[in-house]
């Protein structure tokens, strides 16, 4: 794949940063892995830019360190009708025509490491059938957490502010517990007196397992270690309901990132499957 990279020029919006095309097909909304995600525009800017050359409004939302990753889904189901309005009004600022960010066309959410497992999470909270996602919950995770979540969903207007009809795309996802997140056994032993990730692991697997949702995600494997467990878990509980699974030959967990080189295999499956996802326009209207 041989593409023109032009400098990436990224706007802060209030949660994130966008680098606008002037007419896009699509937008994508890309969340990076527990540090490295953290300033995604560095550590993450090649494979950016080479998503904004081919032709995409790129945001690229900041990961936010928590154990407590229920809290960071719910924030990203409220923001996505803001984030909305500022595309608008930066794409106005800009000279660009604001209409494709007010119409509600889709866009494409692709994450990285543990940024896959909020976007995992925010995909679960996407089922518009609020008793059918209560139940599916509750035998998670209990009845008393599934009814707080369910109370927080419902101020929210989920047909707006949900992954419904959006596309999702895993690069060698990672759900992690506290051992992923703190890597240090003794530092392990103590934080677990007090504090547990939410949700577990398992309960994550559990809920993905009882979730009707996920027709719309697919997944690109590293073939790395860390990745392992969760891509195999992925493709057990979700079967044929996967809309893509693409195996690349092992290579690192972090072989997307790089400010001047990015492996290129990845970024090519990553452009095969956009190109297999429907566009806003066709290229180069």
């Amino acid at each position: 794949m041989s593409l023109t990279v032009q400098p990436l020029h990224f706007q802060p919006l209030h949660f994130c940063w966008a680098a606008l095309h002037p007419r896009p097909r699509g937008v994508v909304v890309f969340i990076g892995g527990a540090f490295f995600g953290t300033f995604p525009t560095v550590f993450y800017r090649r494979f950016l830019s080479l998503l904004h050359a081919e032709g995409y409004t790129v945001v690229a939302l900041p990961f936010r360190f928590s154990f407590r990753h229920w809290s960071i889904a719910l924030s990203l189901v409220a923001y996505q009708d803001e984030l909305r309005r500022e595309l608008a009004e930066l794409a106005t600022r800009l000279g660009h025509a604001p209409d494709p960010y007010v119409d509600w066309k889709p866009f494409t959410w692709i994450g990285h490491s543990l940024g896959c497992k909020y976007l995992a999470l925010l995909e679960l909270l996407s089922d518009l059938e609020l008793e059918a996602l209560r139940r599916a919950l509750a035998d998670c995770i209990g009845a008393d957490q599934a009814g707080r979540l369910i109370a927080a969903l419902s101020s929210e207007p989920l047909d707006h502010q949900s992954l419904h009809n959006q596309p999702t795309l895993l690069l060698d996802p990672v759900m992690a517990d506290l051992e992923d997140a703190v890597p240090l056994p003794f530092l392990q032993k103590l934080l677990n007196r007090w504090i547990r990730v939410l949700p577990s692991r398992s309960e994550s697997f559990c809920i993905v397992g009882n979730s009707r949702l996920f027709n719309l995600t697919s997944i690109v494997g590293f073939g790395s270690r860390l990745a392992a467990t969760t891509v195999a878990s992925f493709v057990d509980l979700l079967g044929p309901r996967l809309r893509h699974l693409i195996r690349l030959e092992p290579r690192d967990h972090l072989a997307i990132m790089g400010v001047g080189h990015t492996d290129m295999e990845v970024v090519s499956a990553v452009s095969d499957w956009l190109n297999q996802e429907p566009a806003w326009h066709a290229s180069g209207e």
